[in-house]
């Protein structure tokens, strides 16, 4: 998770309870909430720096660029999903790509339940 362990992503604002935040608490002049705001990212990657308007708009370029590219066959997985929900994912992933799970011996080490 970026917000127990940000790398080398930067927040304009970063609350421990709501990480992340895609919009700023701060306020204006009149001390109303600017709710309009991104909470602007700034990420380094190798020797240069992109910036960004909120963590959805990083996802949204880094993604973006796998997505639009017609060349490239993809399939795109939430991490989170094959950790909480393996045999499942795991199974539809393979029943997509024409194979099954589970007619080979190395198959039956996976747990049944997840972890």
């Amino acid at each position: 998770s970026i917000c127990r362990n940000s790398y080398t992503i930067r927040f304009q604002e970063r609350h421990k309870k709501t990480c992340p935040r895609l919009k700023t608490s701060t306020t204006n002049n009149n001390n109303d909430n600017n709710s309009n705001s991104w909470n602007k990212v700034t990420v380094r990657y190798g020797a240069g720096t992109m910036h960004h308007e909120s963590v959805a708009h990083l996802w949204n370029e880094w993604n973006g660029f796998y997505y639009h590219d017609p060349e490239l066959p993809r399939l795109m997985v939430r991490f989170e999903d094959l950790i909480f929900r393996p045999k499942e994912v795991t199974e539809q992933i393979c029943k997509c790509a024409g194979g099954i799970l589970g007619h080979r011996q190395d198959d039956m080490d996976a747990p049944v339940d997840g972890f």
